[in-house]
């Protein structure tokens, strides 16, 4: 592979993240919102959805209302994002004492 598609790949990961962490900022300002919006029983619902998922019972889907199905996406969509930054901080970690291991030999 070729030092310009390495660059490329490297910059089309790096885009990919800057998304990631765009999505968390976007959400952590709707999500109080959002919560804020909903009723007690609506949010007890949302977030038994969302301790549940993927495995939302039909009873408890059916009785959801879009606000709760939105919240329930929404809380999904923050927990995926910060895992996928997380991955990646742990993979720059990795790297870097790879990197490390290979100069001290």
């Amino acid at each position: 592979m070729s030092n310009e598609e390495e660059k490329k790949i490297d910059e089309t990961v790096e885009n990919i993240y800057r998304g990631l962490e765009l999505t968390v900022t976007d959400l952590q300002s709707k999500l109080p919102e959002q919560v804020d919006s909903m009723n007690v029983k609506q949010l007890r619902r949302a977030l038994k959805a969302v301790i549940l998922y993927p495995e939302v019972p039909d009873d408890l889907a059916d009785k959801m209302s879009e606000r709760e199905q939105r919240f329930s996406a929404s809380m999904l969509a923050l927990h995926q994002s910060t895992v996928q930054l997380e991955i990646k901080a742990i993979g720059e970690l990795q790297r870097d004492y790879h990197n490390k291991q290979q100069g001290e030999k």
